[in-house]
């Protein structure tokens, strides 16, 4: 049984929908997930993300909320050319973990917009398994959770991540709470609700 993870709204709704296609196995199959059982202001907020390689993933469904707000398409691309430098490492290093452990990841993110007004989104991403029984895919739900100060975000522009305020893998089939370090020795174990 899953845990409740600290997630607001859409993020709850698409959670528990993946743990319900789960049930009693380590991650749902791809197969499984259908978009048509949400609702289309759900839908907006969904990527669909297949990891090719280590170093190279394929965005299979970029939801438009995203395309409106990044303003720019990123279906079809390597997420990872978005990042550069430390912040890259972070990104591939937590992606990975997502397929490798298996985790189901949540991450809140401070973003700045061009005109230096702040926001925050929040992430949970969702292991999904291939034919093969592999975990070859993340179902990542976003909901933005703090609107700036200032006024609504303006959509299309360069935004930088200023930090993530917050970043747990919850390890498959335990949920036990990682939170998360980039260096793995530095990993601190906790029980959820700690």
């Amino acid at each position: 049984m899953a845990p409740d993870l600290p997630l607001n709204g859409q993020n709850r709704l698409v959670f528990e929908y993946w743990n319900a296609k789960r049930g009693e196995r380590l991650v749902p199959a791809l197969s499984e997930i259908d978009f048509l059982d949400f609702e289309p202001k759900v839908v907006e907020w969904l990527q669909m993300i297949d990891r090719l390689g280590p170093e190279e993933l394929y965005v299979r469904f970029f939801g438009p909320a995203y395309v409106q707000l990044m303003g720019r398409e990123s279906t079809g691309k390597n997420p990872y050319g978005l990042y550069q430098g430390r912040r890259r490492e972070l990104v591939v290093d937590f992606m990975n973990r997502l397929y490798d452990e298996p985790a189901v990841g949540l991450s809140l993110d401070e973003r700045t917009t061009p005109r230096g007004a702040k926001f925050a989104l929040e992430f949970v991403h969702m292991p999904l398994m291939d034919a093969q029984d592999r975990v070859a895919s993340i179902l990542t739900s976003g909901a933005v959770v703090a609107l700036p100060a200032a006024g609504p975000i303006d959509p299309g522009g360069d935004f930088r991540t200023t930090r993530w305020q917050r970043a747990h893998l919850y390890r498959l089939p335990t949920f036990e709470c990682m939170d998360y370090a980039p260096d793995r020795s530095k990993r601190a174990a906790r029980a959820v609700g700690d």
